[in-house]
Order: structure tokens, then C-alpha cells, then sequence
């Protein structure tokens, strides 16, 4: 039987599952009672969290707004179901093979893990730069645009009508194929900005929360296991994605240690080379040095690995993934870990484009640029990246005067001699 505690009589309950060492809260407003979870074994701190939790439900009273969220996910997966269940019945649309297509490959896979009242315009921004990276198109066509959209109007419908989110939730997305905004990206400031701080954010799960200095902890409890774990991941997936322009998402995902390899200059020089496959097929590309410190710590994470050196590593083309937390999982997470990071910093929209939230896709832009602005040329680059030349100069114009800076500018000349 679950271990039951009343903190307030008749309104709020704590109690314990089987085989479960955390206190749940039960708190009953509206007459319903709503569960969370105070994620902690002390039941003086849990009879704290379930106090606040019962202040943050009255707010929530006040301002008119849901006291239950649903993940997008759900939804999403809740609409699916209704819409197999018409065309099983032959009352649905043929359309709605679509729909569920494109909710199962794209809406899910990036916004599955949002709160359905959470997806905002510019976390939309971010999608569509994300779909572009996942199609390897410039621009959706406009029919292409309007399943999509249709497809989510699904969702949000079905979230109106279930309570789950209010009109004034719902997004005005595009509604045309067009993809004006420049992509975001970092400065070269910013950037340096991110790398200092990216080592405290790793940490934070792992210092003690009551004694530690460390910026990122806000309250005096330790995070999750799972969250520990992730922001450890994400310090070397971010720098990883920062020093080899590989598309975060299927080809980071699908990277495994056996695809890593040296390639031997014939000055003798070593090169880590990096086989992914991604939407636009198999490629090798050659990683920045700086990249190996990073894998190099990656693999410091597995006993089973670490009892090798890198070169041995490499030799002996190991199946298993490379970009997985430390109980061996992998996750989907990273995006929005990246977003509460740059949030944190203030970073996470740039001087020059305040509409479009920065994502960890903005580090191969940041890659991109960075190597156009080093001189690499736009063919070198579109091999590396998996693009196209034309894609990079619709995308980089603006970086593409510098790579012959030297050449545009012509001589130096005296401005106080006058021209004949």
C-alpha cells in the first residue's frame, strides 16, 4: 500500500508508490486532485515543494489559465490515433496519411518534448530552421507548407477542445513557403561567451548544490540524475558540432566511434576524419583539432572504452554510438538543454535577429561562417558540410567579401595624396 501523509487536510496529500523512495504530491483544486512529483526523499522538503506547487496552481487560477500541461508529444500522438481511427472507417480525409507523416517525422521529433501551451512563435522559428536542415532544401514549397501546417492545426485543435491550451496559446505560424530570415548564428565573442560557461553548466549537476558557487544552480537541491547527465553530453556535443559543421540531429545521432579514423597527410601530418550519412548520403569530412579533446572525453565517460587510448580506440571501429549519456542511453533532449543554456546567458536571440531564437543548429552556422571567414573555399565547405555551393552563398553572402578581403581592398595608398 502507498505510504499516505496529509499536510493540508482534504487539499494536500503526499505519498509514496511502491518500490519508490520520492514523495508525490496530490493537490486538489477544482475539485479534481492533480499529481506532481516533488522529486525529492525528504518529506520536510517535500512538504515544502507541494506547498508551492499548491501558490503556483492558485496563480494559475487567477490568471485563467490550464493547472494541467500535456506534452506536445501527446497530443500529438492522441490526434494521430483519432485520425487512423477515421481512415479506418473510411470518414477521414486521404490527407490525413500526410499529416500523420509529417507529425511522426518533424513536429514530434523537435517539439515532442515542449508543454502543448509552450510552443511559441519563435520556438516555430526555430523549427523551420531545423526542418530546412532535415530536408537539405533552401525552401518548402507552398503545399509542402500548407500539410505541415495543416497537421499541426490537428494538434492545437485537438488541445482547444480538450482544455489543454487557450486560443491565446495558439501560434500565428507561417502560412506561406517562404524563408526570409537569415539563419542565426554566433559572434566570434559569443561564442567564447558559450565555450567559458559551457564547462559550469556540464558541472552543475554534479557539485554540491548547497555549498558550490556555480552560476547554474538556482536552488539548493541537486538535479536530476537524467539532467546531470544531459548538460554533461551537451558540452561536448555543442563543441563537437562548433568544429566539424555536422548537422546536429540524424548524422550526430547516428555517429558511431567506428566512423571516426585518422587520415595521414602525405606530409605525415594526422587528421581526424569523420564518416556521417545523412540527407544527403554518405561523406567524410575532416574534423578542427580541438575537436579530439572533445571525443577523447566523451570516451573518458565509459570504463568500458577508457581502458584504451584514442589511436586504439579508433583501430579497433567500436559499434556503439558516440553521443550517449553515461547509462549508455541516448536522448532527445539536448535542443531544449541548449536553449535553457543560452537563456540563462541571455544569448539565446542575437543583436541582429531578434525573432529567431539561436539552436544548436546555429552552430554549424557558426561553423560555416567562421570557415568562410578563414578563406575556405565555398566548393571545400559544401563537401564538408553535405550542402551545396549555392545554398552556402544564399545563406553566407554576406561573409563571402572577406574570404578575398586582401584582393577587394586593392593597395594601400596615402589619403593625402590627391588622385590625378
Amino acid at each position: 500500500m502507498p505510504q499516505t501523509i496529509q499536510v493540508v487536510d482534504g487539499a494536500v496529500v503526499l505519498y509514496r508508490r511502491t518500490k519508490s523512495s520520492r514523495w508525490q504530491a496530490r493537490i486538489k483544486r477544482q475539485n479534481r486532485w492533480i499529481r506532481r512529483s516533488t522529486r525529492t526523499t525528504d518529506i520536510d522538503e517535500a512538504k515544502e515543494i507541494a506547498l508551492d506547487i499548491r501558490t503556483e496552481l492558485r496563480t494559475l487560477e487567477t490568471n485563467n489559465l490550464p493547472l494541467t500541461t500535456t506534452k506536445f508529444r501527446s497530443v500529438a500522438e492522441y490526434a494521430i490515433k483519432r485520425m487512423e481511427a477515421e481512415l479506418a472507417s473510411n470518414r477521414g480525409k486521404v490527407v490525413y496519411k500526410d499529416y500523420i507523416a509529417v507529425l511522426r517525422k518533424y513536429h514530434i521529433p523537435y517539439l515532442g518534448s515542449f508543454n502543448i501551451n509552450q510552443i511559441t512563435n519563435e520556438r516555430l522559428d526555430g523549427f523551420d530552421d531545423w526542418r530546412l536542415e532535415q530536408t537539405a532544401k533552401d525552401i518548402l514549397s507552398k503545399s509542402t507548407h500548407n500539410t505541415h501546417n495543416s497537421a499541426l492545426n490537428k494538434v492545437f485543435q485537438l488541445a482547444l477542445d480538450r482544455g489543454w491550451m487557450k486560443p491565446t496559446d495558439v501560434p500565428s505560424y507561417r502560412k506561406n513557403g517562404a524563408k526570409a530570415n537569415s539563419r542565426p548564428t554566433f559572434t566570434r565573442a559569443e561564442y567564447a561567451k558559450i565555450t567559458r560557461n559551457l564547462r559550469h553548466w556540464a558541472e552543475s549537476g554534479y557539485v554540491d548544490s548547497k555549498t558550490s558557487n556555480n552560476r547554474f544552480i538556482t536552488k539548493k537541491r541537486k538535479l536530476k540524475e537524467s539532467t546531470a547527465q544531459i548538460r554533461e553530453l551537451l558540452r561536448d556535443y555543442a563543441l563537437i558540432l562548433a568544429n566539424t559543421g555536422i548537422r546536429h540531429g540524424t548524422e550526430m545521432a547516428n555517429l558511431k566511434w567506428k566512423h571516426l579514423d585518422w587520415f595521414i597527410s602525405e606530409t605525415g601530418e594526422r587528421y581526424l576524419e569523420i564518416t556521417v550519412d545523412g540527407k544527403t548520403g554518405n561523406r567524410q569530412l575532416i574534423a578542427r583539432h580541438l575537436a579530439v579533446r572533445y571525443f577523447k572525453r566523451i570516451q573518458s565517460r565509459f570504463p568500458k572504452l577508457a581502458v584504451y587510448s584514442f589511436d586504439e580506440l579508433l583501430k579497433r571501429r567500436v559499434d556503439e554510438f558516440v553521443f550517449r549519456l553515461r547509462n549508455g542511453e541516448q536522448t532527445k533532449q539536448l535542443n531544449r538543454s541548449f536553449e535553457q543554456y543560452l537563456s540563462k546567458l541571455e544569448m539565446l536571440y542575437g543583436s541582429t535577429n531578434d525573432k529567431m531564437p539561436r539552436t544548436l543548429y546555429s552552430l554549424r552556422h557558426f561553423y560555416a561562417t567562421r570557415e568562410i571567414q578563414r578563406g575556405v573555399s565555398l566548393g571545400i565547405l559544401a563537401k564538408q558540410m553535405g550542402t551545396s555551393v549555392g545554398m552556402l552563398e544564399k545563406f553566407y553572402s554576406k561573409f563571402i567579401p572577406h574570404m578575398s578581403a586582401e584582393a577587394l581592398a586593392g593597395e594601400n595608398y596615402d589619403e593625402t595624396v590627391v588622385a590625378g
